[in-house]
């Protein structure tokens, strides 16, 4: 089947009278005149079949159609303005772009930030939250974190960052209101926090149960959908929630958080480090990624 030619001049003088409100700024912006516009609108309407603006308001609104065309539009154009702004300045200083899970980036990544910037004083960094940005889609990332959704390590081309651990943990000031903490009956005195993320995150009832433990029934129990939000609680002294072994390793070594017991259950699951699988991987890139492997290493005695 073959693929239709997309409509450009339709719409970007769509995405700019939405963007701009009237026919008239819109036009200015494109260097179009007001007929002009009003034309290739309408031809995109009539291409795609359905009516992009509702023009029985003052101002004219978008139609749904309208408002999923327009954010389609934007992320699309956002690509685009990234990639052309990078190019722009890939004969400046070069450029290393870095995604991966929200949870990673801010509690594995982000704290050695630093150090990878004094390793690398020649190199920018750009950072791309793969959880909120869609960024899978994107070709032009240099490296990847990636975690492993199920009990089997990824294999192709990753190199495994740190396996996965998990036990219990709380802050000082949490333990100092409780008075101290017994793991083994603290469903009657303790404050239970936990994720609500479906398989990817353990729930106490599963923690427990691999590790053999009687079940627990908590008599309080604070429930988040995003890791971050748990960790955060943990922090702040509202319970106790479960950790990750080398995710939250600075909280531990600052004493912001601190183990409940020495037993923790283990997991093949973790994080892996991809570096672009075009083949196309720069020496600068693959220096950095060396440098990331490295510092784990040195963190970590990983399991392969």
């Amino acid at each position: 089947m073959i693929s239709r030619h997309l409509p450009f001049a339709g719409l970007t003088a769509f995405r700019a009278a939405a963007l701009h409100k009237t026919l008239a700024k819109a036009g200015a912006s494109l260097n179009v005149s007001q007929p002009a516009m009003s034309r290739r609108l309408k031809e995109l309407e009539n291409d795609l079949g359905c009516p992009l603006f509702d023009r029985s308001t003052k101002p004219v609104s978008l139609t749904p159609e309208g408002r999923e065309l327009l954010d389609a539009l934007q992320h699309g154009f956002g690509i685009v303005e990234s990639t052309t702004n990078r190019l722009r300045q890939k004969t400046a200083v070069p450029c290393v772009t870095i995604t991966g899970p929200t949870g990673f980036l801010n509690y594995w990544f982000l704290h050695r930030l630093n150090e990878i910037n004094q390793a690398f004083p020649d190199i920018n960094i750009k950072v791309i939250d793969s959880d909120t940005s869609g960024s899978d889609l994107i070709g032009d990332i240099d490296i990847r974190f990636i975690s492993s959704a199920s009990d089997q390590p990824l294999h192709r081309e990753g190199e495994q960052i740190f396996n996965e651990a998990v036990f219990a943990a709380a802050s000082p000031a949490y333990l100092a209101q409780r008075g101290g903490v017994d793991l083994r009956r603290f469903a009657q005195d303790l404050v239970f926090l936990s994720v609500d993320a479906g398989d990817r995150w353990y729930s106490w009832d599963v923690f427990f149960k691999n590790l053999g433990a009687p079940e627990q029934h908590p008599r309080r129990k604070v429930e988040f959908n995003s890791y971050s939000l748990l960790v955060n609680s943990m922090l702040a002294g509202h319970g106790v929630g479960l950790a990750w072994e080398g995710l939250l390793d600075t909280y531990f070594d600052t004493g912001a958080l601190v183990r409940l017991s020495d037993v923790q259950l283990a997991t093949n699951r973790g994080y892996y480090l991809f570096l672009r699988d075009d083949r196309k991987a720069s020496a600068k890139v693959r220096k950095v990624g060396e440098w990331i492997l490295s510092a784990a290493t040195a963190e970590h005695s990983i399991a392969v």
